[in-house]
């Protein structure tokens, strides 16, 4: 299984060893410039995509239940995701099956809960997330559908597995660095081309703006240079 990297929002984290040797990852990471951005893709497993969206509101929902978090928690909820991620795809390959009636179960439970936090009150719930209890469920319906996949699959992966997870990562520290095996870096780069067509109007307001330059220079006696820094403006 192979992941492919697109642009990380978190350079800082570090992810564990067992899921770097499960997963491939492509160039460097990469820093956000000063422009908003709405959403993107930061991971791709399989014919699974991982949204920056995906791991912004994983960290808010935590948040919400939990205000003290561990400095870091960020880099936790991108791992556990991106090992969801990874189960799921593996899931759909083995044509590992949920029923909608458990999804639908799993995520009464989960309302059940809310309500119990919010003393029976369906108002003050919408009032602290801004939609109904019925929105809720149709929000979560998707990330429950995937979160019972990637459990039944790592159920049958694990299931006659004698070592433990923390086992396998203690021996994988242990290996000495001069020993380690040497993974070639893969990139992968996407660009978007557009080119506008430009109309007869267009060209002719470009000429006629060239035209006035040219004037300014070879009969006012401007400056080029100064001209070009007066347009970058």
């Amino acid at each position: 299984m192979q992941i492919k990297h697109i642009g990380f929002l978190l350079p800082a984290c570090r992810l564990s060893l067992p899921v770097f040797l499960f997963l491939l990852f492509a160039a460097g990471l990469q820093a956000q410039d000063d422009k908003a951005v709405i959403d993107k893709v930061v991971a791709t497993v399989g014919g699974e995509i991982l949204l920056l969206s995906e791991v912004q509101e994983q960290v808010s929902y935590t948040r919400q239940q939990q205000k003290d978090l561990p400095e870091g928690y960020d880099c936790i909820v991108l791992q556990n995701l991106l090992v969801q991620k990874l189960l799921v795809n593996q899931a759909k390959i083995d044509s590992v099956e949920v029923k909608d009636e458990e999804v639908e179960n799993q995520l009464d439970a989960r309302v059940e809960r809310l309500r119990t936090y919010f003393n029976q009150d369906d108002k003050a719930i919408e009032e602290y997330y801004g939609q109904s209890v019925n929105d809720i469920k149709a929000q979560m319906r998707g990330d429950m559908r995937s979160q019972l996949l990637a459990e039944r699959m790592q159920g049958q992966i694990t299931e006659k597995a004698t070592i433990t997870p923390s086992e396998v990562q203690a021996f994988f520290y242990n290996i000495p660095k001069d020993s380690l095996p040497y993974f070639n870096a893969e990139v992968e780069i996407r660009e978007v081309v557009y080119k506008p067509k430009v109309n007869d109007k267009e060209k002719n307001a470009a000429r006629e703006r060239i035209e006035e330059l040219r004037k300014r220079i070879t009969e006012g006696g401007e400056s080029f240079a100064d001209l070009a820094k007066k347009i970058q403006r």
